[in-house]
């Protein structure tokens, strides 16, 4: 006689004379959960201990059947009411909840759901028993086990209604459980991969094919496999090694300067500090690039040489996309087409320099640039120094320079 097993279950009187519970053995769906849950799932040999009646009216009795196992850690209480075919059945383990789930006559159906030390962990589906909902820290995850292998082979976003894949997750390898790839989807269908894996190495991409790190990381979904160790941090717009280092914990503990003109590292203060250094033949779209990558906004150190921003389409220069800014170098006659420059809220910025006729566009353009064109330095309590050289700003309508206690004293 079972638990849950293809037999029906037994009356209330036959449960206060049964000595035997338990899932068919032959029930191979089972298989996966005993292995990924490590738990006994097919509840064998539980004996009737006692029978509580719960209520009783004129037209049906609701009774509780405990039953106790040889193994006296667990004890199994099943719910019931007469002439009802569903049961509700909580599985105990030293007094403690470790799961729950239903029949209906007599055959498990529905959810079930596995407790680990009084807490929920898992939610499964008795008609699926290749996907669990987890509850972790970050909320509900998906996860996906191969019935083959009984290894995780997704842990992520899902769809609540389809449990299709959805928003971000981690792929696993089938064979043997390893983190595989980072990736996001929509409605199951794949978007993007985030983060490539393999043997210990762990590449990064800002979009679909440009990297930007290629080593070390830390084996941890719940830090969703951040840099850890050492590891070479890619310039994504030419492929080319800007730095390689430690990291710890996904941020950048120690660092080596390539042989590489842009990027720059360097100590000051007892800290470590990077820098970009761009030239004339670079794009200035190549900063807007930069601009709008969280992976390099770190950087504490910009310098400009001569001439750089000379495209006509770059319009406006906004600073405030590097928060930890502390210092900034402008060569002469950089960023001519300009109109809008911005350097509000730098809590760390220390230094602002400025070359020749930067920002300005010829004194023939005066009548038409005065309108609308603006500099603002706004909000940086600790900028002891501005170098402004001639002719920059010159065709400016406005230039405010606010909220800069140490440098106006």
């Amino acid at each position: 006689m079972s638990i849950g097993g293809s037999n029906s279950f037994p009356s209330v009187q036959e449960c206060e004379i049964s000595t035997c519970f338990g899932a068919s053995d032959e029930c191979a769906q089972y298989g996966i959960l005993n292995a990924f849950l490590k738990f006994d799932i097919t509840l064998k040999a539980f004996a009737t201990a006692s029978v509580e009646t719960i209520r009783e009216l004129p037209s049906r009795k609701e009774v509780r059947v405990h039953f106790k196992h040889p193994n006296t850690r667990f004890c199994l209480d099943i719910s019931t009411r007469d002439g009802m075919p569903f049961r509700c059945c909580t599985l105990y383990e030293n007094g403690v909840i470790r799961l729950q789930w239903s029949l209906m006559n007599g055959v498990r159906s529905g959810h079930f759901f596995f407790y680990a030390d009084g807490i929920l962990q898992y939610e499964g589906f008795w008609e699926n028993p290749a996907i669990l909902l987890e509850n972790s820290k970050r909320g509900v995850v998906m996860i996906q086990l191969s019935l083959l292998s009984q290894h995780i082979i997704y842990r992520g976003g899902f769809h609540p209604t389809s449990y299709k894949r959805d928003g971000w997750g981690c792929e696993y390898r089938e064979e043997t459980g390893e983190p595989k790839r980072c990736v996001w989807y929509k409605n199951g269908e794949l978007k993007w991969v985030e983060k490539e894996f393999d043997v210990g190495t762990m590449i990064e991409y800002l979009d679909k094919k440009r990297v930007v790190y290629i080593g070390e990381y830390k084996n941890d979904y719940a830090s969703h496999y951040p840099r850890h160790g050492f590891g070479v941090q890619v310039n994504p717009e030419n492929g080319m090694e800007m730095w390689n280092g430690e990291w710890r914990d996904g941020r950048m503990w120690e660092a080596n300067q390539c042989d590489n003109k842009e990027w720059f590292a360097f100590t000051e203060e007892n800290e470590l500090n990077y820098g970009f250094h761009f030239t004339e033949a670079q794009s200035v779209y190549g900063l807007q690039g930069l601009q709008s990558r969280q992976s390099l906004q770190h950087i504490t150190t910009l310098v400009f040489d001569d001439g750089c921003g000379c495209d006509q389409r770059f319009k406006t220069l906004d600073l405030c996309f590097y928060p930890f800014l502390k210092k900034v170098s402008f060569g002469s006659r950089c960023f001519p087409f300009v109109s809008s420059y911005l350097c509000c809220g730098m809590a760390h910025l220390k230094s602002v320099r400025i070359g020749q006729s930067c920002f300005f566009h010829g004194f023939e353009s005066m009548p038409f640039a005065r309108s609308g064109h603006g500099c603002v330095l706004r909000d940086c309590p600790v900028l002891v120094s501005l170098v402004i050289g001639v002719h920059s700003f010159a065709t400016y309508h406005h230039c405010l320079l606010e909220s800069a206690p140490v440098l106006c004293q």
